[in-house]
């Protein structure tokens, strides 16, 4: 969705899916997700694949990065990235609001917090904690990101993810 959106943020609303009919056209590949395109499809995901170029985060080069080296073998495409915000909140009308705060108090713990770059492949929100060694040196985090306003993703995704399924399973 975010590779989606940030095509749409850089061709238009009436623009990306001439984009997207090129891609395609050019050979790229669309899978089901994440893990099968990174482990199976990439070359530098360690399936030995054939694909040069993977969609990921910002911060995959700090993943890629042999042991006993100071070099990332992949690098983020920092012009092309779109801001992904992950979010946990209570809910109006919680049976357990006391509980559910605890949870969020307990998410944004230091040690949660200093957990997330390891196991979620995410920045934390709290800048109390150190960000792992090779996170402080390779997962850059753009200055200026592709952006889709709210209001608009609400209004048109589904037309949208429409649009592209058809578009990636012609």
């Amino acid at each position: 969705m975010s590779f989606l959106l940030s095509t749409i943020a850089a061709y238009g609303a009436d623009g990306w899916q001439d984009y997207w009919t090129r891609l395609l056209g050019n050979g790229a590949k669309v899978v089901d997700g994440w893990e099968d395109a990174y482990y199976g499809d990439f070359t530098q995901g360690g399936a030995k694949g054939t694909r040069p170029i993977v969609v990921s985060y910002d911060s995959s080069p700090a993943f890629t990065v042999p042991e006993g080296s100071d070099e990332s073998t992949t690098s983020a495409l920092l012009e092309t990235c779109f801001r992904q915000v992950e979010y946990a909140g209570v809910l109006a009308g919680a049976k357990n609001p006391a509980a559910a705060e605890a949870v969020i108090d307990w998410l944004l713990s230091d040690d949660v917090q200093a957990a997330l770059p390891t196991s979620m492949y995410v920045f934390p929100v709290s800048d109390s904690v150190e960000l792992p060694a090779e996170w402080a040196t390779f997962a850059t985090q753009p200055t200026d990101v592709l952006d889709v306003s709210p209001s608009d993703i609400a209004a048109n995704r589904e037309q949208w993810l429409t649009e592209w399924t058809d578009l990636a399973t012609r």
